[in-house]
């Protein structure tokens, strides 16, 4: 892997001057609001999932899949970081989308809100997990793009996929499901001095082959 010299010295010398000693970007991505699962949610450190109260997901016949978000978890992007976000929106809404079609014996594909449709919004995100530190919050948001920071979180192997999905009534906007899920089996490496897809893909892919519905 090549990485340029002077990015790599700019992100020791934050790690040794302290700034990265204190825990980075320990918050959440915002998407689902609340993250506050009730005691009967499915959890451990790495997968959340919630059915809410009252909720029956096999009442719904057809399923709507807006395009999934990418949260970059930072206040600006480059035009070159959206671009890389839209590589991957594109690439996962089709390929999840496909898996619905291909994989789901009860559920059709629409792509307008009707009747008997539940709909499911999709957030991507990074996370800086620390597997070993049982006190460490593996749900820590991380930015999807490098500073000197960010750089040594990624070269290290601490960076991984966030998947956060909302599931709700297309008509009611009732909020049925919910869940989050850590894609620990994937490091997300580097490649270059920069984020690429290439570098994502290996988690996007374990994700979309894992994601597949079959009922």
């Amino acid at each position: 892997m090549k990485i340029t010299t002077s990015f790599l010295a700019l992100a020791l010398t934050a790690l040794v001057s302290g700034c990265a000693s204190q825990p980075l970007h320990q918050n959440r991505s915002g998407f689902l609001g609340s993250y506050a699962f009730s005691a009967q949610a499915v959890s451990d450190r790495t997968y959340y999932f919630e059915t809410l109260e009252g909720a029956d997901l096999s009442a719904y016949e057809k399923i709507l899949v807006p395009d999934i978000k990418v949260l970059p978890n930072t206040k600006r992007q480059s035009s070159q970081e959206n671009i890389l976000y839209e590589q991957i929106s594109s690439y996962a809404s089709a390929a999840y989308r496909q898996n619905i079609i291909k994989n789901s014996s009860n559920y059709t594909l629409v792509d307008v809100a009707q009747v008997d449709t539940m709909i499911i919004e999709i957030a991507l995100s990074m996370v800086e997990v620390h597997d070993d530190d049982k006190e460490w919050d593996n749900l820590s948001a991380l930015a999807l793009s490098l500073n000197p920071q960010t750089f040594m979180r990624y070269q290290e192997g601490d960076a991984r996929l966030l998947v956060e999905a909302r599931i709700s009534d297309a008509i009611s906007g009732k909020v049925l499901a919910r869940s989050m899920r850590i894609v620990m089996e994937e490091k997300v490496s580097l490649h270059s001095d920069k984020l690429q897809f290439q570098d994502l893909q290996p988690a996007l892919d374990r994700w979309l082959n894992e994601a597949m519905i079959k009922h």
